[in-house]
């Protein structure tokens, strides 16, 4: 179980967003990054909240820590607060309520509603923590918290675990916290899946706990990333950084990765509640996963992304119009294709072996091409030549061969029988046009025509007038 200062970490983990709160200065929404911050109370108020705990009975003493809490917050314009109840509308019944929601100026209203609360129902955790997914509207720049606050586990037998996962995947809470008060240690195994749990063991705990807020103000973690060059210095940049919710999935920060005036990884700030996976946009991509960080201190992640570049150009000259190819790179021996470009363009990989495949006609296929660092890697193929082939009036089926060394025959492509002329660029070589015209039935209509193309030059092929 979670000692004392475990608690009073806690607590000042949820409140690091109340920059007012107990007199300290509020950091400016655009140093922070949050607009902000909205908590949801969702307050255990179960018959068994009457049983002494300390001074008082458990829920007199929760609504004592509340309202120093709210008296904090209330001229925050940065918070908002609102107040779900579970196990207060009916005796012995199960029951949850949104008692107050979230709208400006309503402390007021939250502090009345509290006063009036009568413990007297069942506990039912899971039902209103998976109400509260409706408790929040909708907001572009906010930071949705849930802190729940229970002294026992869910009499209607819920499922808090699936409720949390449910939860965690729709993105719309931050994070939630549950705060187990008596002395039950048995709480934790309950409840620690729906988020951290912080148990409270008696009222001084409580009350310790609020005045170390004093010295608490909104903050966020400032990050950097090294990305490493292959001798180990961090002189890598200007590659995207995705940060995703690990929790959601969705994603909270995209950054091109920069470099300070000094060459030095520039610093930048993240929600320090999230937890996250990266994804650095390298090629191929550099994952790594269920990423904390802390808000005192400067987090630093560092990968290894040595980076080279890769051009490819046609050689020798040409009068034909311009002509262009795809190019496609798979990592040395596997399939995944992870990379393109076109001729003449030059892009960045991460340094390796990769088998680079340029589409053309047919295709030319180069294999284990190596990436070095800081370097790079230009390779040259033949400039294309043009066939233009005349098949004439009859609609006809036919297919482009190439021949290869060995004399066999490599299938290029079929050509288009909807066109009379057909206009193809291909890679310098020899060989094969073969048609049949669709109103004659036989194989042995069909018709063969050897050409050889050279780079930059035009070959004609004639069929029919």
């Amino acid at each position: 179980m979670f000692s004392r200062r475990c608690f009073i970490l806690f607590l000042s983990v949820v409140f690091l967003f109340c920059g007012n709160a107990f007199g300290q200065p509020k950091k400016k929404e655009s140093e922070s990054g949050v607009a902000k911050t909205r908590i949801l109370f969702i307050l255990d108020c179960s018959s068994s909240m009457w049983g002494k705990w300390q001074s008082d009975s458990k829920i007199k003493v929760t609504q004592a820590v509340l309202n120093r809490f709210l008296d904090s917050v209330e001229t925050d314009s940065t918070v908002q607060v609102a107040l779900r109840v579970f196990g207060h509308l009916n005796k012995n019944a199960f029951g949850t309520r949104l008692e107050v929601p979230f709208e400006k100026n309503n402390i007021l209203k939250i502090k009345n509603k509290i006063k009036t609360l009568v413990p007297k129902g069942n506990c039912t955790v899971a039902s209103a923590l998976s109400n509260s997914l409706n408790d929040f509207p909708s907001c572009n720049n906010c930071r949705n918290l849930v802190v729940i606050i229970t002294d026992g586990v869910d009499d209607c037998e819920g499922d808090i675990c699936s409720v949390s996962v449910d939860i965690q995947r729709s993105g719309t809470i931050t994070k939630t916290f549950v705060i187990g008060i008596g002395n039950k240690d048995s709480l934790e195994s309950n409840y620690d899946c729906a988020g951290p749990f912080y148990s409270v063991k008696n009222e001084d705990n409580f009350i310790s706990t609020l005045r170390n807020l004093e010295n608490v103000s909104l903050s966020q973690a400032h990050v950097l990333v090294k990305l490493l060059d292959s001798h180990g210095n961090p002189t890598e940049t200007n590659i995207p950084l995705t940060f995703y919710d690990r929790n959601s999935g969705l994603v909270k920060y995209n950054f091109i990765h920069a470099l300070t005036p000094n060459s030095l990884p520039d610093t930048f700030l993240l929600d320090p509640l999230i937890t996250y996976d990266l994804t650095i946009h390298t090629v191929p991509p550099i994952i790594l996963k269920n990423l904390t960080f802390d808000p005192y201190q400067m987090n630093v992640i560092t990968a290894k992304a040595p980076q080279g570049s890769l051009i490819i150009k046609p050689v020798g000259k040409t009068n034909l119009p311009d002509m262009n190819a795809n190019i496609i790179l798979k990592e040395a021996g596997k399939n995944e294709i992870i990379g393109w470009q076109n001729l003449n363009e030059k892009r960045e990989y991460s340094i390796g072996k990769y088998d680079v495949e340029i589409l053309s006609l047919p295709r030319l296929q180069l294999k284990n091409v190596e990436i070095f660092q800081s370097s790079v890697t230009r390779l040259e193929i033949p400039t294309q030549g043009l066939v233009i082939i005349n098949k004439g009036k009859d609609i006809v089926t036919g297919y482009l061969f190439a021949q290869k060394d060995d004399d066999k025959l490599e299938w290029v492509c079929p050509l288009d029988e909807n066109k009379a002329v057909e206009n193809l660029y291909l890679l310098p070589g020899k060989y094969f046009v073969v048609i049949r015209t669709k109103n004659k039935g036989r194989t042995s209509d069909s018709m063969v025509r050897e050409f050889r193309i050279e780079s930059g030059q035009t070959t004609n092929v004639i069929f029919g007038k």
